[in-house]
C-alpha cells in the first residue's frame, strides 16, 4: 500500500488554490462542446453530438490515485488504477525550475485534445487508437468521477507531471432475491465484514446506471459493515457480491 504525505497535496502559489476549479472548467467545456457537436474534428467537419454524456464529479480518492501515478514524476509502466478506470498522464522537463502550474495544465490540455488532429480519427468515431487514448479517455461519455494531481520532482534535472485518473461506469449486475430500486445520491461502498455472514455493495451515484447490490448473510446485522474508500474495491465487491447471490445470502437486493 503506497501512503502518501498529505505535504505533496499542498500547491504553491496563487493559481494553485484555484487548481481543482481550473482543470474541471476545461474538462466540462472540452466534454460539453463533444457534447453538443461543436468540436471540430480534423480533415474537416465536426465529431457527432452526444446525448448521453454525464457531468463529471471531482472524487478525492481518485485525487489520490492520480497522485500516486506521479509520485515519481514518470508516467508508470503499469500504473495504479482501479479496473475500468483510465488514466492521462503528461510530464516536462527542464533545468530551470519554477515551472507555472497553469502552464503545465494548460500545456497537458492542449495535448490530449489535439491527439485526433496529430493521429485522425475515423469517420465512424471508434477510438481503436492508441495515440488518440488521452483525448478518448476525456469524452468518454459515460465516465462520472475524475481525479487529478500535480508533482514536482528535483532530479536533476527538474521534471514536473500531471495526471487525471477517470473513473468509468461501472457494469449492471444480475438481480437476485428481493429486487428494490430506488434513486440514491450516495456513493458510499460495504467492504465483507470479517465475521459470519457477509454483507457486499456498491452504491451508484444518482447519475450512474449501475445498482447497489446488497448480498446479506444469516447472522450478519446491518450496524457492522465496514465502509471503506478505496475505488480499486468496487469491482472485486461486485464479483463477489454476484457470486453469492442465491447461494449463501438469505436476501439479495439491488437498490
Amino acid at each position: 500500500m503506497i501512503l502518501l504525505p498529505m505535504v505533496f497535496l499542498l500547491i504553491h502559489g496563487a493559481f494553485g488554490q484555484n487548481r481543482h476549479l481550473y482543470v474541471k472548467s476545461l474538462l466540462d467545456e472540452f466534454r460539453q462542446a463533444v457534447a453538443n457537436g461543436t468540436f471540430s474534428k480534423p480533415g474537416g467537419g465536426r465529431l457527432p453530438s452526444s446525448s448521453a454524456m454525464f457531468v463529471l464529479t471531482e472524487d478525492t480518492q481518485l485525487n489520490f490515485v492520480a497522485l500516486a501515478n506521479v509520485y515519481n514524476c514518470i508516467k508508470p509502466s503499469n500504473p495504479y488504477l482501479a479496473e475500468g478506470s483510465s488514466m492521462n498522464f503528461f510530464s516536462v522537463t527542464n533545468m530551470n525550475a519554477p515551472y507555472e502550474e497553469k502552464r503545465l495544465v494548460d500545456n497537458a490540455f492542449n495535448r490530449w485534445k489535439r491527439e485526433p488532429f496529430a493521429h485522425g480519427i475515423r469517420d465512424d468515431v471508434i477510438y481503436d487508437n492508441t495515440n488518440i487514448q488521452n483525448f478518448a479517455n476525456m469524452i468518454y461519455y459515460q465516465a462520472t468521477k475524475y481525479g487529478c494531481a500535480v508533482k514536482t520532482c528535483y532530479g536533476p534535472p527538474v521534471t514536473h507531471a500531471f495526471a487525471c485518473v477517470f473513473d468509468k461506469h461501472r457494469y449492471r449486475r444480475k438481480a437476485c432475491g428481493n429486487v428494490n430500486t430506488k434513486n440514491t445520491q450516495s456513493d458510499i461502498m460495504h467492504w465483507p465484514h470479517q465475521g459470519s455472514g457477509t454483507i457486499l455493495g456498491v452504491r451508484r451515484t444518482s447519475q450512474d446506471l449501475i445498482p447497489m447490490i446488497f448480498c446479506r448473510g444469516p447472522q450478519l446485522k446491518a450496524k457492522s459493515v465496514k465502509s471503506v474508500i478505496m475505488e480499486s474495491h468496487k469491482v472485486a465487491v461486485g464479483k463477489i457480491c454476484r457470486g453469492l447471490c442465491g447461494k449463501t445470502c438469505v436476501s439479495c437486493t439491488v437498490e
